[in-house]
């Protein structure tokens, strides 16, 4: 092998003559992940190398699952068990290269290229180093809420332009969300998400158990931005907790803390009675009223104490005492089970925790990918060209999201400008930030009382 990014092959040399083969860092059931160098940039890759022999014999294995392993209406659990053993690992693989293919955010894992001979599949995606949000959570415990915030901020920007470009990922927890040497997160994993169409609704149970919504654990259906909103409130309470809203080892009590509506009024008194007992393991503490759940609701008081009343609305679960008012504001309003009383990622934009200390580039909503191809960063372009390609086929690739030799090198050399500036976007984006201060104002949600 010649130095770290030595030669690996034959094959691959004839295949990937644009990179350089690493190490591997990983094996999965298809074939294996390898870093790489892109020849032209020196930039890093991560390539997944599927094998198609493999995926082959898991579509024999897929004919003869039972036909109603693949119906919806399963209960959630045997969905879960068959997608992970036979279903999800395969079409994971299309829908990702799918989705990806045509995404370019900063907090969504790229895909540079596909690379397809008869033997396998060579998937050329972003090298993001620094692993998983989970691993750092475990790591760190629970995070300040400066931290955790900037951490929220850039999910919500990621998840809100997925959503914009009509995808729903469903299946948003820190195990899919990794960090790149500055920290930045990157949403992967689209394996079980699904295109939104107007009109029709999804039904099928997948993602997560501790990470997913009550309409999808009781099989009802639904749009698609609202099962990814409660997502994101589980991953925010973990962030600033660093312990889960919902937990249990038995599923069918998980999914009852989950799905039950419960509204509980203690007293600041009672809440450390019941933390000083040895089954309280959920804490409960101070938090003002917000009403936005169904009257219904209100009928259901379990506690009632005279001295400053706590109201808990959704699901079963406990705010613990170190959030500040605007976290323990925030995360009620995520964890709704009514999914239309739920907040949307609009109004998630308009509170005033998620404002403080917003980057400016992610002030405003991402543009689709539409506007993106239209954007075309002139400084990078110039740094294409003189690799030696043609300045009018390299624009009218990037318009037309071709993916050929000039756009791949355009689209490393703009990822890694982001990574080294943190905070550089390009064309792509500058467009979106440049509207006048009038026209991005936003509304801070006033304090509940």
């Amino acid at each position: 092998m010649d130095g770290p990014y030595g030669r690996v092959g034959s094959s691959a040399d004839t295949v990937l003559p644009n990179y350089k083969l690493g190490k591997t860092l990983g094996i999965g059931a298809f074939g294996k992940v390898k870093i790489a160098e892109h020849a032209l940039t020196g930039h890093k890759v991560a390539i997944k190398i599927l094998n198609r022999r493999k995926i082959k014999n898991m579509e024999m294995e897929e004919k003869g699952t039972p036909t109603i392993l693949q119906n919806i209406h399963v209960p959630y659990g045997a969905v879960k068990m068959y997608t992970s053993d036979f279903l999800t690992r395969m079409i994971k693989v299309r829908r990702e290269i799918k989705i990806l293919r045509l995404f370019m955010h900063p907090h969504i894992i790229r895909l540079y290229e596909v690379i397809e001979t008869q033997a396998d599949i060579y998937v050329v995606m972003e090298y993001v180093k620094s692993g998983e949000l989970f691993d750092y959570i475990v790591e760190k415990g629970r995070l300040q809420e400066d931290e955790a915030r900037n951490f929220f901020q850039q999910i919500i920007s990621g998840v809100e332009y997925c959503h914009r470009n009509m995808v729903v990922h469903r299946d948003l927890k820190p195990e899919n969300l990794l960090l790149d040497s500055r920290s930045n997160v990157k949403i992967a994993d689209f394996g079980l998400s699904n295109i939104m169409r107007d009109g029709h609704f999804l039904k099928t149970s997948c993602g997560s158990p501790n990470y997913a919504a009550p309409e999808v654990i009781s099989g009802k259906l639904y749009a698609g931005p609202e099962v990814d909103v409660w997502s994101c409130g589980v991953i925010l309470y973990a962030l600033l907790c660093g312990t889960l809203p919902f937990d249990d080892e038995n599923i069918p009590n998980l999914f009852k803390k989950i799905k039950e509506y419960r509204t509980i009024v203690l007293s600041e008194k009672e809440n450390k009675k019941r933390e000083s007992t040895a089954g309280a393991r959920r804490r409960l503490s101070e938090w003002r009223v917000v009403l936005v759940c169904p009257a219904s609701i209100l009928m259901d008081v379990r506690y009632i104490y005279p001295i400053r009343p706590v109201l808990l609305l959704g699901g079963i679960y406990t705010l613990p005492s170190h959030l500040s008012a605007g976290a323990r504001d925030l995360i009620p309003r995520l964890l709704v089970v009514d999914p239309m009383k739920r907040m949307t990622i609009p109004e998630i934009r308009q509170h005033a925790w998620f404002q403080a200390h917003l980057p400016r580039y992610l002030a405003v909503p991402p543009p689709d990918t539409l506007q993106q191809a239209k954007n075309i960063d002139e400084d990078i372009l110039l740094e294409v060209i003189k690799m030696g390609f043609d300045r009018n086929q390299l624009t009218e690739s990037l318009r037309k999201r071709v993916q050929n030799e000039a756009t791949v090198a355009y689209y490393l050399l703009m990822d890694n400008r982001f990574r080294a500036t943190s905070g550089y976007l390009g064309a792509e984006f500058q467009e979106s930030m440049d509207i006048s201060e009038a026209e991005r104002k936003f509304e801070s949600c006033p304090p509940a009382s």
